[in-house]
């Protein structure tokens, strides 16, 4: 048999049997093919023998879909949060605690070698940008390189493999 003549009185029956028709006839030239077909005749079989199991009952019911939708409702009540004030300050003293720290630490180490106050504290400036510098660089290197869809290397040195369907 011709595979779209089966796809074409497979497509059918399965149509029928879905819309609850008076299950799949057997008449014109579907009936035919039914008749000289066994894969097709099979797949009749198992439509009616699937019709006749009963119905499983709806996961969503309306009772259920009447609580989800109360409860997105008073989800989307603003509640004013207490936190949101804090968060500017708490990331301005982030940002100083992650500059400020190591400068510092870096000034009272190279005051020692260098022996002034204000070369120190530009030498450790100078490092310290440097080293933010260094690592935003190779950060948005690894980002642009795993965008170009090469692997990107992993911590123990083997290389992470994408796998794309495409």
């Amino acid at each position: 048999m011709r595979s779209d003549d089966c796809r074409a009185v497979r497509d059918s029956l399965l149509d029928r049997a879905l819309t609850g028709g008076d299950g799949p006839g057997l008449t014109g030239p579907a009936g035919e093919h039914l008749r000289r077909c066994p894969g097709c005749a099979r797949y009749l079989e198992g439509l009616r023998a699937a019709s006749g199991r009963p119905r499983p009952e709806p996961l969503y019911t309306p009772a259920l879909r009447r609580r989800t939708l109360a409860a997105v409702a008073r989800t989307g009540a603003v509640r004013p949060c207490w936190l949101a004030p804090l968060l500017v300050p708490a990331s301005a003293l982030s940002v100083a605690v992650s500059v400020v720290v190591p400068v510092w630490i870096l000034t009272l180490v190279l005051r020692s070698f260098l022996g002034s106050d204000w070369l120190s504290l530009g030498f450790a400036f100078l490092l310290t940008s440097s080293a933010c510098l260094a690592s935003g660089g190779l950060t948005l290197a690894l980002l642009a390189r795993q965008r170009a869809g090469s692997p990107a290397p992993a911590p123990s040195g083997a290389f992470l493999l994408e796998t794309r369907h495409e």
